[in-house]
């Protein structure tokens, strides 16, 4: 049985099971929900055999619309230009 990428949380913790995973590990991870409640995270990640364990603190953004959060999550912004506009910057 596959689980790639669950994500599970409660309240200000998280955690990640991967199963695509080789060797060991252990490094620093994060996490960016791309979904409500559009959770952001830091924690650690430890890889053994063929699984990866990802446990670390996130909080909720304050975002209101799913584009906010859409743009968020991939780190992303608006812009309010148009593409000539943009040729002409310089």
């Amino acid at each position: 049985m596959k689980h790639l990428n669950v994500l599970r949380g409660f309240g200000p913790f998280y955690w990640i099971y991967r199963d695509i995973h080789k060797g060991f590990k252990v490094s620093l991870g994060f996490m960016r929900e791309a979904n409500y409640p559009w959770r952001i995270g830091k924690g650690i990640q430890i890889g053994f055999g063929k699984y990866l364990f990802q446990f670390g603190l996130c909080k909720r953004s304050n975002i209101i619309t799913e584009t906010e959060g859409l743009l968020k999550a991939i780190q992303g912004r608006e812009l309010n230009h148009t593409p000539k506009e943009l040729r002409e910057w310089k």
